[in-house]
């Protein structure tokens, strides 16, 4: 038992005398296990900081990246606007938008240069109302225009007339198209308008001139043919008579020959003039050629009605010329074609007026002769 006892003893005391350097082992080897825990920790910190400020830097040139290339798309924007309305403000067209409602939501700011009035006080107007329409046909026109408009169709060359605040009339030419939004929903209108006034003038006078003598400006025969037609139309309606006057100047050959071409010329508008001042209102005075002229009357319900201007075109016709300082006189044979009486159709009643003037000529004396068999 004493032995037990003493082995005890010694082991306790061996304990209590390592405990201490136990403990501090212990303690040791924890410390290590935890410096090495933190070294791991401390590690994956590191990392995953640096793994994340890689991260961040990439998502801030990424950024950066689109930052810049937005900025370069709006600068490329401001750009295309700005030539687009470069473009317009010198175009020799104007260009327009309307909302659903038609009413204006812009205009290129040239259109001052074509209306005299600045683009803001046409803004917000309805886009039919600012062609109004100067006369029946154009107003028939404008209101076919509003209703195709309404049905949102697209629309190329409508010509309207406009009345600047001077008085002067200009004419237009208007396209547009429809447009729809991504859902299919109608937006409004995008077109342009162009200034054709020129170009009108242009084609009315290549039209006269195509219809009318140099010279004088009166209708030539192929106009003439067209008044006669029109004459008989009229005198089928208010059961009348046409009279168709061919006239041929007597001595005016000599003058032309003798005094020139540019004399002759001023004996020919002067016999012009005095034409259109002897015959009525109603009546046509046109040249068929060379020192021959002619004269459509409509409307005759007897022989007073073209005898009464057949004698004042004679008095006015041989009446003195007074051409660069010289007194020129020459004669007139008239040769006379009636509806119903002499034919039924243009040119029969032409070629009869025809023949009555060689008749005239002819007749001693004789200033018109009346077409006879």
């Amino acid at each position: 038992m004493q032995f037990h006892k003493a082995g005890a003893n010694h082991v306790n005391e061996v304990a209590n005398s390592n405990r201490n350097l136990i403990e501090k082992a212990f303690y040791m080897r924890c410390a290590s296990y935890l410096a090495h825990v933190k070294a791991q920790l401390l590690t994956k910190t590191i990392y995953e900081i640096d793994s994340s400020k890689k991260s961040v830097l990439r998502s801030n040139q990424l950024l950066s990246d689109e930052i810049a290339q937005r900025r370069e798309a709006e600068q490329k924007l401001r750009e295309s606007e700005a030539r687009l309305r470069d473009f317009a403000d010198i175009a020799s067209d104007w260009f327009w938008e309307t909302d659903e409602a038609l009413r204006i939501t812009y205009l290129s700011s040239n259109v001052s240069q074509f209306l005299g009035v600045d683009a803001a006080e046409l803004v917000g107007r309805d886009l039919v109302e600012v062609c109004p329409g100067l006369d029946e046909a154009s107003r028939r026109g404008v209101e076919d225009h509003r209703q195709m408009l309404e049905r949102q169709e697209p629309f190329r060359d409508f010509e309207y007339p406009y009345s600047l605040r001077n008085g002067e009339v200009r004419i237009f030419q208007r396209s547009g198209k429809p447009v729809f939004d991504s859902q299919g929903r109608f937006k409004g209108y995008r077109g342009t308008t162009l200034d054709i006034s020129e170009r009108k003038k242009a084609e009315e006078r290549i039209r006269f001139l195509a219809n009318h003598d140099t010279l004088t400006g009166l209708p030539i025969l192929r106009l003439i043919r067209d008044r006669v037609e029109m004459a008989i139309e009229r005198a089928i309606r208010n059961r009348s008579g046409v009279a168709i006057l061919f006239m041929d100047l007597n001595k005016f050959k000599p003058i032309n020959d003798e005094l020139g071409h540019r004399i002759g010329d001023q004996i020919l508008t002067g016999v012009a003039d005095r034409l259109k001042r002897a015959v009525r209102q109603s009546d046509t005075v046109g040249r068929i050629g060379g020192d021959e002229f002619v004269v459509v009357m409509s409307d005759i319900h007897g022989s007073d009605d073209y005898q009464r201007v057949i004698d004042k075109v004679q008095r006015s016709v041989t009446e003195p010329f007074d051409v660069e300082g010289m007194s020129l006189e020459i004669g007139l044979s008239i040769g006379v074609s009636l509806y119903p009486e002499h034919g039924k159709d243009r040119d029969t009643l032409i070629h009869r007026a025809d023949m009555a003037m060689y008749q005239a000529k002819r007749a001693p004396d004789a200033c018109y002769k009346v077409y006879s068999e």
